[in-house]
């Protein structure tokens, strides 16, 4: 199941938040017959986890228009699960209702929508919000804002020569193109989260215990820069999380080749 049960009322326009939309939002919280908590909010949808908006809000705002109002019953296990909230006094393994309204919602805007720009500030962003949830100890909600990084910045770097141009658009695109080509400045940003992007997923697939996705990351971030001594020694932790000892020795050597201080991981437990 969904998770939710919801009725939706009438909201304005054709278009639903979809995620990555900033939303404003209202809402009265209740258990049985007891109203635990009323709020308003303004958050990013795919962002609530950090904002302390259970997972059923989320999932019921993207069917939402703007204006609306809905009921919706969230089950427990997208709510506070079977732990509940001291605070907000919602026993374990409780299902809420909300009277959930929408006030206000600015669009994200899609991948293909946004200059080099945008996309590097949006995976800046990224970046910050996957640390929160790194050290909140929330590793899989933090590898998924990693991924957003190299989702957006690695067709940045590898499409960009090969951008098909509008014939009708051609000198404005090609305008807008050089300028964008011509800044070093931008590159080298991007160059550096992409790596710290692949290389931050690599220490989430370790805490999570994949050894071999973890693997994978490494292997993307290396190519980006085959000295880096954190993504050199992730790949021989994820070999030994894979039982591959000998690669994982031949791997731990190249750490020491590059860094010859490196005698233990004290520090590669940290994210970029």
């Amino acid at each position: 199941s969904s998770g939710i049960n919801a009725e939706y009322g009438e909201g304005t326009g054709l278009s639903n938040p979809r995620d990555g939309a900033t939303v404003s939002v209202t809402w009265t919280m209740k258990h049985l017959d007891r109203d635990l908590e009323t709020r308003t909010v303004k958050f990013i949808l795919g962002d609530g986890a950090g904002e302390g908006v259970v997972a059923g809000v989320e999932k019921a705002l993207l069917k939402m228009k703007k204006g609306e109002s809905a009921s919706v019953t969230v089950k427990s296990p997208y709510a506070y699960g079977h732990v509940g909230d001291g605070k907000l006094a919602v026993p374990g393994g409780a299902d809420l209702v909300y009277q959930l309204t929408l006030e206000d919602f600015e669009q994200a805007k899609y991948k293909h929508e946004m200059t080099n720009a945008e996309k590097l500030e949006f995976s800046e962003k990224a970046k910050e919000r996957g640390t929160e949830y790194f050290k909140a100890g929330k590793f899989d909600l933090a590898l998924k804002k990693y991924k957003v990084i190299t989702e957006y910045l690695e067709a940045d770097a590898e499409d960009f020569d090969d951008m098909p141009s509008d014939s009708d658009d051609e000198d404005k695109d090609g305008e807008v193109e050089k300028k964008e080509e011509k800044d070093p400045e931008h590159d080298k940003k991007s160059q550096q989260l992409l790596l710290a992007g692949f290389s931050n997923q690599a220490l989430c697939h370790l805490k999570l215990m994949d050894g071999i996705s973890a693997f994978k990351a490494c292997e993307n971030a290396l190519k980006l820069d085959p000295q880096n001594v954190k993504a050199l020694f992730r790949r021989g932790q994820s070999a030994e999380m894979s039982q591959e000892w000998e690669d994982a020795i031949g791997y731990f050597k190249a750490v020491l080749e590059v860094d010859p201080k490196k005698h233990s991981g004290c520090q590669q437990d940290q994210v970029l």
